[in-house]
């Protein structure tokens, strides 16, 4: 998920890094079933780490078939991922250590480093407990236009209300697993017509996760500073 390939844009992993803030409308949620993602969050709060692996779908509005591929996300705290394709060696690689993100194409050895705000969060924090702490922490944050059974999950859409995200993220879909309340399913909409949509193949929570997964090994590497 090169960093210009078929799997993510190097424009759309640095959005996967950003900060997805929100909260919503109240009056509507009055006629919806917001158990599922009541029971969602106090899963997420158990989670320490995470390893899982995704099957992703992206479309753009600009071309006529999607793209994808497969990849794997490991997650350990709010602010240490790694998100690389599937490979030997990886396509891309993307990894955030606290306030550094880089990306990093292993074929071309090629790297980009970035300093990002250490509170800003990644899309993936949906799967690795960091969209919410609560449900009045939800809603300070995303509005909830609906929550539905379908296709044998829980199927909750949300949208940003930080008017900075918004103005990239249009809307995100959460697939919930209806026994355990983990996360199967992400997608998100944005503004510019495009999409991303991740299953979640298999999943480990709280694994225990070597340190050096969110420490780039650059030797020989061509690296670009930002």
């Amino acid at each position: 998920m090169n960093l210009h390939g078929p799997l993510l844009t190097g424009r759309t992993l640095l959005l996967l890094a950003l900060a997805i803030l929100a909260g919503p409308a109240l009056g509507q949620e009055r006629s919806m079933n917001l158990v599922p993602l009541e029971k969602f969050i106090q899963f997420q709060r158990g989670i320490r780490s995470l390893q899982a692996n995704f099957v992703e779908t992206r479309s753009m509005r600009t071309l006529r078939t999607a793209g994808g591929g497969q990849g794997t996300i490991y997650m350990a705290g709010a602010t240490k991922f790694r998100w690389q394709t599937a490979g030997d060696p990886p396509r891309s690689i993307a990894i955030r250590n606290g306030s550094t993100f880089w990306l990093i194409q292993p074929q071309a050895k090629r790297a980009e480093k970035r300093t990002v705000s250490e509170s800003e969060f990644s899309p993936f924090d949906f799967a690795a407990g960091g969209i919410a702490r609560s449900m009045d922490d939800l809603r300070k944050r995303y509005a909830i236009d609906s929550v539905a059974r379908q296709e044998g999950v829980w199927v909750a859409v949300i949208r940003p209300l930080d008017r900075g995200v918004a103005a990239k993220v249009r809307r995100i879909t959460l697939g919930i697993d209806p026994a355990r309340y983990y996360l199967r399913s992400l997608k998100l909409e944005l503004r510019d017509g495009s999409s991303i949509h991740a299953v979640f193949t298999s999943q480990r929570f709280n694994p225990s996760l070597a340190s050096d997964l969110f420490t780039p090994h650059l030797e020989g590497y061509l690296i670009r500073d930002r």
